[in-house]
């Protein structure tokens, strides 16, 4: 149980018990409606920003972020709605399951890598939601038979602020350079290869959104410093940008 004053969870518990309302649409009856539902459960596409980052990953998402999409993961992040981590996991399995370039196995599973929430988001939400999202995906991926792990390498190594709400030129200012990988997780992303030093196994970073592409790119940077090769994203959401998918 939270400290007695813990404003944040006092507003989460009272919106999950007087939820009467879609949180996407404000129709009446349920947090989560049919018809917004829908717009998490199309084909995930490959995504990416326009201008396209040097080093970002191949990338999958399955929705657009904008009206519904953006309010339930907003729910979901900023005023606790835990339950609705069960519609946004299975659309981030579904664009995991897309950016797989071959199917893992027991002996090289899939490496499930959440892109790393600041401390102060952290701290403000009390739970970190990308490390969540990507722990509910494991086990619903490995239900059914996929062979996945998920690690948490990732670190975030100086002074960073919540991406929400800042520009294009803002955000790459906020996050580059600002990763590395924890030292005693480099056993779970794999032992060098003796040919070429490289870590064999496929990563698939997994984020809620993408938008400039800033934060996976800067990922990326991080694990292929450490010798990770094959890293591939995944999203649930992208950012409608000029010449990217704009029916996703």
């Amino acid at each position: 149980m939270p400290p007695n004053g813990s404003k944040a969870f006092w507003a989460a518990a009272v919106d999950l018990v007087a939820a009467r309302d879609c949180v996407g649409c404000g129709g009446p009856g349920t947090l989560w409606c049919s018809r917004c539902s829908r717009r998490l459960s199309g084909e995930p596409r490959v995504t990416e920003p326009t201008p396209r980052p040097a080093g970002f990953p191949d990338c999958w998402s399955v929705a657009a972020y904008d009206g519904s999409v953006r309010e339930v993961l907003s729910a979901f992040k900023d005023r606790g709605q835990r339950p609705l981590l069960a519609p946004l996991s299975r659309a981030l399995a579904r664009a995991v399951t897309a950016a797989m370039e071959s199917p893992p196995t027991p002996e090289s599973p899939c490496l499930l890598v959440p892109a790393p929430s600041s401390p102060a988001a952290v701290r403000r939400r009390g739970v970190d939601t990308m490390a969540l999202l990507a722990h509910r995906v494991g086990t619903e991926l490995t239900r059914v038979g996929v062979d996945v792990v998920v690690v948490n390498p990732l670190v975030i190594t100086r002074l960073v602020v919540d991406q929400s709400g800042l520009g294009a030129a803002p955000r790459w200012r906020n996050v580059v350079g600002s990763m590395s990988v924890d030292q005693a997780s480099l056993d779970e992303l794999g032992s060098p290869s003796a040919r070429d030093g490289s870590r064999p196994n496929m990563v698939v970073l997994v984020d809620d959104v993408v938008t400039t592409g800033a934060t996976l790119t800067e990922a990326v940077r991080a694990l292929r410093a450490v010798g990770v090769l094959q890293i591939r994203a995944a999203t649930i959401a992208a950012t409608r940008r000029r010449g990217a998918h704009a029916d996703v």
